[in-house]
């Protein structure tokens, strides 16, 4: 830790945060993705968090309850706790004298972040990375993958995807990437709201979405009249090990420009 950050805890459930001080009123809140993503992209976190506090920004950047330094396991990471570790850092900033808050989401935390729009006023701009928009996909995503990488591990896969999801279903968790998945977090995610035009609809003005990867999603945005951005040279470890740039210029620059230069 630097002089400038402390540790603090969220909530009842005391989860794991950081907030980088700075010396004015604008507050963002980072909202990590999970599992795998979550380790490669922390470090990206942590220097995003450094950027936007050099420039003004009180940051709180948290790990969900479960997960990270947080307390708790894999088997206790739920939709709702999550929502509420969100809600929680939401409410910090504000105790702590925020005049305005932003959100930095990634990944499954940049559904988060744009889901929460509707219950969350306090909230008034949300810079999004890679944003998942489908849980339910996203699950199958992530049963798909675990499927393949068998062949890396013992030449053929044992399990295909019908036969992991049969098993979570009976015993009630499903090992994914290393990471515990209960079937309660399982079923919250294929239950949960898909985000779509008519979603955010009404906070056009207020979300920048930027890919550097989901081309297919990146174009879908800019057809709806979104502000989407695909930043050029963007190379950090999301879904592959090579990338590893660890503070990217371009995605920081798109970052602060979504955010608002109140600073």
């Amino acid at each position: 830790m630097i002089e400038n950050e402390s540790n603090i805890a969220l909530g009842k459930m005391q989860s794991h945060a950081v907030h980088h001080k700075a010396t004015g009123n604008h507050f963002v809140v980072i909202a990590p993705p999970l599992y795998e993503e979550g380790v490669r992209l922390r470090k990206v976190l942590v220097n995003v968090s450094r950027y936007l506090c050099e420039r003004g920004y009180d940051v709180v950047r948290f790990d969900y309850f479960g997960t990270g330094f947080s307390p708790g396991d894999d088997l206790e990471l739920t939709l709702s706790q999550a929502k509420e570790d969100l809600e929680q850092a939401v409410a910090y900033c504000g105790k702590h004298g925020a005049a305005d808050i932003a959100m930095l989401g990634v990944r499954f935390g940049a559904y988060l972040a744009l889901s929460s729009r509707i219950n969350n006023p306090n909230v008034e701009r949300v810079v999004a990375w890679e944003p998942i928009t489908d849980p339910g996909r996203y699950l199958r995503a992530l049963i798909r993958s675990e499927a393949t990488s068998q062949m890396f591990i013992y030449g053929k896969i044992l399990s295909d995807q019908e036969q992991l999801l049969q098993k979570m279903a009976n015993e009630g968790q499903l090992y994914i990437e290393g990471y515990c998945v209960s079937s309660e977090f399982s079923d919250q995610l294929n239950e949960a709201p898909v985000i779509d035009d008519k979603f955010l609809c009404e906070y056009r003005k207020t979300t920048k979405l930027i890919y550097w990867q989901s081309g297919r999603e990146h174009k879908y945005w800019l057809e709806k009249g979104f502000d989407s951005l695909w930043p050029q040279g963007v190379k950090i470890a999301y879904s592959h090990i090579r990338y590893l740039d660890p503070a990217p210029e371009a995605l920081f620059k798109a970052t602060l420009a979504g955010i608002g230069n109140n600073g």
